[in-house]
Parts: C-alpha cells; sequence; structure tokens
C-alpha cells in the first residue's frame, strides 16, 4: 500500500484540506482495490442547523443514529476539524476485490 504521503488529498473549494481519497491503485492490473468507510458526516439536526461530525471508525453507527433522527446522540459525536487524527490512515483501508465495487 502507498504510504500516507503518497495519498492524494481533498480540499474543499477554499483549497483547505478535507480528508485523503483512496490510494492510487499501485496494481492496476490486480483484482482488488482499496476501500474506507467515511471519517466525516454532515446532516442537518432537528432544530435545522448544519453539522459536520467526524464519524472515523462509527459511520454505522452515526447513519443508525440519522435515520432514527437521533440528534442528542449525534451531537455527542466529535465536531469534524480535519486534524490530522480525523484523517484517512493508511491502516483504514481494507484491501477488496474489484468485482464488489460494482453497483
Amino acid at each position: 500500500m502507498p504510504s500516507d504521503k503518497d495519498m492524494p488529498k481533498q480540499t474543499d473549494s477554499a483549497g483547505k484540506q478535507t480528508s485523503r481519497l483512496v490510494p492510487p491503485d499501485p496494481n492496476p492490473g490486480e483484482p482488488f482495490y482499496y476501500a474506507a468507510r467515511p471519517n466525516q458526516m454532515t446532516y442537518v439536526d432537528g432544530s435545522k442547523k448544519e453539522r459536520t461530525i467526524c464519524v472515523k471508525g462509527r459511520s454505522q453507527e452515526a447513519g443508525k443514529l440519522l435515520v432514527e433522527e437521533n440528534w442528542d446522540a449525534l451531537a455527542r459525536f466529535p465536531e469534524w476539524s480535519g486534524s490530522p487524527e480525523q484523517q484517512y490512515q493508511p491502516e483504514d483501508y481494507t484491501k477488496l476485490p474489484k468485482e464488489q465495487s460494482k453497483a
């Protein structure tokens, strides 16, 4: 897997780094790719406030809480700051067969 410094970076319209993208495929001829679960989520809560939270390692839980409209539980997630701790790390990626990437 490529090192952290080799991964392309995703930025917002102001040029601020928001997250790292999936690393480039080091072996385009191989039948696998790397994937990671989301590390941030933006939602509008019951009082119409838009929030962006860090869901790293807890994305399924956050998604369930969003469907349930459990705003109090979602409010306990840390705000997204884009700090290095919230960014993807090489160990966050899972190697999957490429045929699973077809929707």
